[in-house]
């Protein structure tokens, strides 16, 4: 089952996991502004009854949220055929090494607006879902 570009009905769906509700904003209407149709939430909780009921075509996830840690989202969305992911964070030290561990984007903020644009853009084309980490031997 393919779920790309077959929606007709109108943009494509953004799911933006963010606590803080300024930068949710800014995000989900900078993506709404560059044709996406995004939609916030503020947490992982609210973030998998979303994934749940609904199919994005991308999710944007802040790796840090307020008591949450986004790799948990990430690791629960590479068990399954769930969209492609595009990571958010500032002064987390291991964003870059999570980021490459899950094979997802990642926006260190702040970030331009054209950047977040092309981060999902890019994730939408390479479709690069989280992919489980391999488990090496030692």
């Amino acid at each position: 089952m393919h779920s790309s570009s077959t929606d007709t009905s109108g943009p494509r769906s953004v799911l933006v996991v963010e606590d803080e509700p300024v930068m949710r904003d800014v995000i989900v209407g900078a993506l709404s502004d560059a044709g996406f149709g995004p939609f916030g939430v503020s947490d992982l909780g609210s973030a998998r009854t979303v994934l749940l009921r609904e199919r994005p075509s991308l999710v944007v996830l802040d790796l840090s949220l307020d008591g949450d840690f986004g790799a948990e989202l990430l690791a629960e969305m590479a068990a399954r055929p769930d969209a492609p992911c595009v990571l958010v964070c500032s002064a987390f030290p291991l964003a870059n090494v999570i980021a490459a561990r899950f094979n997802v984007e990642l926006l260190k903020k702040p970030f331009e607006i054209d950047q977040l644009v092309f981060a999902a853009s890019r994730a939408l084309t390479n479709g690069r879902r989280p992919s489980m980490p391999t488990q090496g031997g030692g």
